[in-house]
């Protein structure tokens, strides 16, 4: 009866552990997942900012190049710099258009959308310039260009503004990434522990 007792005891034990051990198996996995979620989450996110960041950059050197397409044409008359101009104005709308359509609703949006205004109001500026210029109204020309200036000064700050903060977002998606690894890590190394331990505890029980 005794030996029966005692085994019955041992066997009560041994299943606590498993069921320990199973648990924290369990754990492990669901902490896993919900970092493994977490992680590629951010990947994704690190992704969309960097296509985001590229696509301004670009946009702006395009920006740069039809600022210095118009005041040539002004200065030479060179009817390839008109096209060069409208080719340039083209693919920075269809950027925007594009990073518009990825951004969604938020802060992202409101940074394009007042670009886009701004973008809007330098080339509404240098059409009236390149009318101007072939009549050959100098007088009007000299009279828009300083607005065009000041909407091309306040396009590239935007632009500036909008690379430099995908930037530093980019540096804190890094960095919780990261922060994510080492936790995932550290959950890891603390749930084979409590494993070994408690098989440590089984053995025990069985010798």
């Amino acid at each position: 009866m005794l030996n029966f007792l005692s085994r019955l005891k041992v066997k009560n034990n041994l299943m606590v552990i498993m069921i320990c051990i199973v648990m924290i198996g369990l754990a492990l996995a669901g902490w896993n997942i919900y970092y493994l979620i977490q992680i590629n989450n951010q990947t994704k996110e690190i992704r969309t900012n960097n296509e985001q960041i590229s696509r301004l950059e670009a946009s702006r050197l395009l920006f740069q190049q039809s600022v210095v397409d118009l005041k040539n044409y002004l200065l030479t008359n060179d009817k390839n710099l008109r096209v060069s101009y409208s080719v340039s104005y083209a693919q920075i709308s269809q950027d925007m258009d594009y990073l518009l359509l990825q951004a969604g609703a938020g802060e992202t949006q409101e940074d394009l959308q007042y670009l886009q205004t701004a973008l809007g109001a330098y080339n509404d500026a240098a059409l009236k310039m390149f009318k101007s210029w072939q009549v050959r109204d100098i007088e009007k020309v000299a009279f828009i260009m300083p607005t065009a200036d000041k909407n091309a000064s306040a396009v590239l700050s935007q632009f500036d503004t909008m690379v430099f903060a995908g930037q530093v977002s980019l540096r804190a998606e890094s960095v919780q990434i990261d922060q994510q690894v080492q936790h995932t890590i550290i959950g890891n190394i603390v749930g084979m522990l409590l494993i070994s331990i408690f098989s440590v505890f089984a053995a025990i029980i069985l010798n």
